[in-house]
């Protein structure tokens, strides 16, 4: 399941994804997504972790300016706006900063974990 819930990691939304994520109990996988970015993934983490996330998605992209020379007047691509004509495209740094900052918190929480079972 891919909850939208967690743009701009709001705290109301991110109560309602740690019940859903404590109701799941392992039937359930459950995919924070929409917001998710290098600023954000820390506070979804933080706050989601003790409720068993292991996995979120993102799209990490941005619209670009499509490539397409014939553009006829009212008939565009249906996304309106400044994507009419553009493509949407996944940033590879974008992901890997994600990652880096997914990867740093879990090794840090696999830490305090053996440390206080030590």
């Amino acid at each position: 399941m891919i909850s939208i819930a967690a743009k701009r990691t709001k705290l109301p939304q991110l109560f309602m994804i740690q019940q859903l994520l404590r109701e799941a109990k392992r039937v359930l996988t459950i995919l924070p997504g929409s917001g998710i970015n290098p600023d954000t993934v820390g506070t979804l983490l933080d706050s989601l972790g003790s409720y068993g996330v292991k996995e979120i998605h993102l799209s990490a992209g941005e619209w670009v300016s499509g490539e397409m020379s014939f553009r006829r007047d009212g008939m565009g691509m249906g996304i309106g706006g400044d994507g009419e004509w553009g493509i949407w495209r996944t940033k590879e740094e974008t992901v890997r900063a994600v990652r880096k900052i997914a990867d740093d918190w879990s090794e840090a929480r696999r830490a305090k974990t053996a440390s206080q079972g030590a």
